[in-house]
């Protein structure tokens, strides 16, 4: 539909790093996808949630794990924008 849009990259979402499955599912994404997966993925956050419909995470919880794994996303997405 839009010939002009292009994918900035894929990120891993809701990922808990800390079993073995989601360790897992991060390898099959990058091996399937390794030219597109972004390196840094977002972490399953407990505030995410509890927080209103809606209600942006940074400005829910500002400094959860969440949060700063967007605020990641946004300067790599904006860096990527400057060097096109």
């Amino acid at each position: 539909m839009n010939s002009e849009l292009r994918l900035a990259g894929i990120l891993a979402c809701r990922v808990d790093a800390r079993t073995r499955l989601g360790v897992e599912i991060v390898e099959v994404l990058r091996k399937r996808y390794s030219e597109t997966l972004l390196m840094r993925f977002a972490r399953r956050s407990g505030c995410a949630r509890q927080m209103p419909a809606g209600q942006p995470i940074n400005l829910y919880d500002p400094h959860s794990s969440g949060a700063e794994d967007y605020r990641w996303l946004t300067t790599e997405i904006i860096k990527q924008e400057r060097r096109t």
